[in-house]
């Protein structure tokens, strides 16, 4: 049975999140050990579900072996000619948000303050691994990770690098995967729990909590599915990771944001997400 695109583009999202904050691997001490996910193997399994999701293919194909390119934490990349047209915006506002406009996928959201808002090979990018929160291993991981992956499909991510808000080697973060071909049906939760169902089966070891359809404070139809996964950082640290993703539909295609922090910090840092959801604006 084919799985929906939207629900292969959500799981591209969770791959980045858990390729980026557990590279041991998700883990669950009362079952057999997990497939390790391996962050010098994250683009090509990115580069393969988003090829599946657009070929349409039954399932995701395996991930082939390939040559390991050993990332150098400490080396910044340099700005390519690729940064000359985001079709996108960022625009700091006197509350102290940053506006968000993506002229490409149709809508648009504010930023929290005192979280980072960066577009693939645009200047906030480069000057992120300046700033004093870069020099965390953590910090340096996660921007590497994410400096190959296409633009047109992870339109931004956020990141939360305010002083103490590193929990036990996890970053707390937002992405936004875009599809110009897929749609979900929002009308029931039917569509939302399939693929709640689908995300389930893909990746081990992740424990679907809920999945529901609302509105947001604009009234935006949205579905929800919130889940965790145990697993190991960088460092070998046992942690759990709480997720919620947000699925919607623009004027061209659909919009999967998944929000990712460490179990023990959601309630300090959910709230936040969930505003700027609130903001979120579908322009025409």
């Amino acid at each position: 049975m084919n799985k929906p695109r939207i629900v292969l583009f959500a799981l591209v999202s969770l791959i980045i999140i858990v390729a980026c904050a557990l590279p041991g691997g998700p883990a669950n001490p009362t079952s057999e050990p997990a497939p390790t996910v391996d962050t010098e193997l994250l683009q090509v399994m990115v580069n393969r579900t988003v090829t599946a999701a657009i070929a349409e293919t039954e399932q995701a194909a395996p991930t082939p072996e390939v040559e390991k390119e050993e990332i150098q934490a400490t080396e910044t990349p340099l700005p390519t000619e690729a940064a000359a047209d985001p079709s996108s915006s960022l625009t700091s506002q006197a509350d102290g948000t940053i506006l968000f406009v993506d002229d490409q996928a149709k809508f648009q959201l504010n930023v929290s303050p005192g979280w980072l808002p960066l577009r693939i090979d645009q200047q906030e990018y480069y000057d992120a691994f300046s700033l004093p929160a870069a020099s965390a291993p953590a910090v340096q991981r996660a921007l590497m990770n994410i400096k190959t992956l296409d633009p047109q499909t992870f339109r931004l991510f956020i990141y939360d690098l305010q002083d103490g808000h590193l929990i036990n080697g996890v970053i707390t973060s937002v992405n936004f995967v875009w599809d110009p071909e897929a749609s979900i049906s929002l009308e029931n939760d039917a569509a939302i729990k399939q693929a709640a169902d689908d995300l389930a089966v893909s990746i081990p070891n992740l424990n679907i909590d809920s999945y529901s359809v609302s509105t947001t404070a604009g009234n935006i139809p949205i579905g929800v599915i919130l889940s965790n996964i145990p697993g190991k950082t960088f460092e070998g640290t046992d942690v759990v990771l709480f997720q919620k993703q947000i699925y919607l539909n623009l004027p061209a295609g659909s919009l999967v944001v998944s929000f990712t922090t460490e179990q023990s910090f959601k309630d300090a840092t959910l709230p936040f997400f969930d505003t700027m959801i609130d903001s979120m604006k579908i322009n025409s």
